[in-house]
């Protein structure tokens, strides 16, 4: 009898010091994972967790997993290499109270991020850059970086909603998919839904991506475009509502310029632009564009443009 309790108690002790039947956990990490949720808070006084670090949480979590950020501070560089999900605890009108302070890595498919803030000034670095395939979703997101907010190497199926984006020496949002005139890809997909979008260069640089649709978006920049569909910008570009403001003093030549597409149209907008044209539409015949590049079927309807000079202007058409 005493022989079967001993090795009963030598069992238990190895079964406590594997982890069997608890949660699951990195042994080097205090973040654990219950039910596929992980709970970070940076102090530890918001929520019940000894998980402080979203580097970390993420490090222990996996694929399909949920990471809860509390109220709090983070200053880790991020880099999301698994299908997760990272959401704010807090309401909406709250997101400023969870805080990223460093640049964002999204290098894996199906990402969603929710109720956060990311500010971010570096010189020159983007808040979030984007290298995964596709499903990427940014809802309730406010981004304030001093280089481009919002860096898309290459990523299908973007979905942006209820976002505040902002950089304040570059752009908003850029796709740019490499050089301009290289042949690497195409990107389809990307849906913006009553969001903020203003850049000190551009507010929004697209170039090669097909279905590109803007719903309820307003849109500014000080120096450049407002938007931009650069050189092989796709087919299929789609503006239904929004305000777009160009601020004085910039020499640029428009506010929203199409140098390249098919099937473009601007509907339900206000545009003021206080220093050039409103729109451009002109052909990029240049050497960074492909010798094929065409613009057909654009239409603008149910527009109220304000423009300095002419509020519509087409040339190489």
């Amino acid at each position: 009898m005493k022989r079967l309790l001993f090795l009963f108690c030598v069992f238990g002790v190895l079964v406590h010091a594997s982890g069997w039947g608890s949660s699951s956990s990195d042994s080097s990490s205090t973040c654990e994972i219950k039910d596929g949720v992980i709970v970070v808070d940076d102090d530890g006084n918001e929520c019940n967790t000894d998980c402080t670090s979203i580097k970390d949480a993420l490090d222990v979590a996996n694929d399909g997993d949920t990471i809860i950020v509390c109220k709090g501070s983070y200053g880790d560089e991020l880099s999301v290499d698994k299908s997760i999900n990272i959401e704010g605890n807090l309401s909406s009108a709250n997101r400023d109270n969870i805080k990223i302070t460093n640049r964002v890595y999204i290098k894996a498919n199906d990402v969603n991020i929710s109720n956060l803030s990311i500010d971010f000034q570096s010189s020159g670095v983007e808040g979030i850059n984007i290298d995964g395939d596709y499903n990427l979703s940014l809802k309730n997101i406010k981004i304030h970086t001093d280089g481009s907010a919002l860096y898309v190497k290459k990523a299908d199926d973007i979905n942006i909603t209820d976002c505040n984006i902002t950089s304040d020496s570059a752009q908003g949002i850029i796709l740019p998919l490499g050089s301009m005139g290289s042949s690497d890809g195409e990107m389809h997909n990307l849906y913006i839904t009553n969001s903020t979008i203003s850049g000190d260069d551009n507010g929004i640089w697209l170039t090669k991506i097909n279905d590109t649709y803007l719903k309820d978006t307003n849109v500014s920049s000080k120096t450049y475009e407002i938007i931009l569909f650069g050189c092989k910008s796709g087919n299929n570009l789609v503006i239904d509502g929004g305000y777009f403001y160009k601020a004085d003093g910039s020499s640029d030549p428009s506010a929203v310029s199409i140098a390249h597409g098919e099937n473009i149209n601007l509907s339900n907008f206000h545009l003021l632009d206080e220093e050039t044209v409103g729109v451009l539409i002109s052909l990029n015949t240049s050497n960074d564009c492909d010798t094929d590049v065409k613009i057909s079927n654009v239409t603008i309807d149910n527009a109220e443009i304000n423009a300095t000079k002419e509020a519509i202007y087409a040339k190489n058409v």
